[in-house]
């Protein structure tokens, strides 16, 4: 066998084995990560404004993280979500001023369906931005939600793949109303 063929065989054998690896396995470890699933920068961002909206983003687990539904405080029962700083959060957006952004990001996102309820804080469109990140792939997307009133909630579920074999899926569910006292 020419040394060419032999060459050859050898860049097919480690593609081949290269490809049957898992497609995240590897790409940024963390001390902070826990021992097995997803790495740091499996993250998922949901931006809006918070003159305009409240969100509330449910784990697949049914852990939740954001302002609360009676709109009296936030919930934060997801480990490892928070929210950005400003600077960050209008660094993403492209908003003008008078729609200050607001930005939940989780890290170390599971594979799974992610539950993001809008509840508009005043009557008009309201806007949101996401983001998604997986080994190093990412993924985003605007929506506007219809025209609405005041405490009208409406539901989206966010399909996220952490390994990267699916690009996450963006299903609008419904909507319901809620208090509709001014």
């Amino acid at each position: 066998m020419s040394s060419l063929a032999k060459l050859l065989f050898c860049l097919f054998v480690t593609t081949s084995i290269w490809s049957q690896q898992d497609v995240c396995a590897g790409y940024q470890d963390s001390p902070e990560a826990p021992h097995e699933g997803p790495s740091r920068f499996n993250l998922i961002s949901v931006a809006f404004s918070q003159a305009d909206s409240s969100v509330l983003v449910a784990d697949p687990q049914g852990h939740r993280f954001g302002a609360d539904p009676s709109g009296k405080g936030t919930l934060r029962e997801i480990a490892r979500a928070f929210y950005e700083d400003d600077d960050t959060a209008e660094m993403d957006t492209d908003w003008p001023a008078s729609q200050r952004p607001t930005e939940i990001t989780i890290h170390y996102v599971q594979t799974g369906s992610y539950l993001i309820s809008v509840t508009a804080r005043k009557d008009g469109v309201q806007r949101l931005k996401l983001r998604a990140s997986t080994c190093g792939k990412r993924w985003k997307k605007e929506i506007s939600v219809p025209q609405s009133r005041k405490g009208v909630v409406y539901k989206f579920t966010l399909v996220y793949d952490s390994h990267a074999t699916a690009e996450p899926q963006l299903v609008k569910a419904d909507h319901a109303h809620g208090d509709q006292s001014h």
